[in-house]
């Protein structure tokens, strides 16, 4: 099976394969949590490297091999610069992105998560953003306790 998709999403994280690959972890609206590689992306004539930074929101178009997801093209939404100059609002965006990469299984949309990603970054973002509110609109969402959801962490 080969198919191309687009997909808007946010890089829950990254893991470096070999000397020039990635292995990105994203959550998208489209299809849920995807594995993705990303090859060749860490030469250093690659302008996509910047693109896969962990918590930033792309467009992406992946090509799908057999159960595999490969990125063939990215571009940045947003990087979050605001809240990645801040130890506090950095240390919260973590957390959610943590929570969020455990929580959502592989290749399950999931459209209500994705919008409440999207909420709680732009909260994080405004310094409105509450651990506790986070967690208890997740736990309504998911249909587990917050205890369930805290032990992830």
């Amino acid at each position: 099976m080969r198919g191309e998709i687009k997909v808007k999403g946010v890089v829950l994280r990254k893991k470096r394969l070999k000397e020039k690959d990635l292995q990105v972890i994203l959550f998208t609206e489209e299809q849920g949590k995807i594995l993705a590689f990303a090859k060749g992306v860490q030469k250093i004539t690659s302008r996509r490297l910047s693109h896969l930074d962990t918590g930033n929101l792309i467009k992406a178009r992946v090509i799908q091999k057999g159960d595999f997801y490969y990125l063939s093209e990215t571009s940045l939404i947003s990087g979050f610069s605001s809240i990645k100059e801040n130890l506090r609002k950095i240390s919260d965006f973590f957390f959610v992105l943590k929570i969020i990469e455990k929580l959502s299984p592989e290749g399950q949309k999931d459209k209500l998560l994705f919008q409440l990603l999207l909420k709680t970054i732009k909260e994080i973002n405004t310094g409105l953003f509450n651990r506790d509110v986070f967690i208890e609109n997740l736990a309504k969402l998911s249909g587990m306790d917050k205890e369930e959801i805290l032990e992830m962490v």
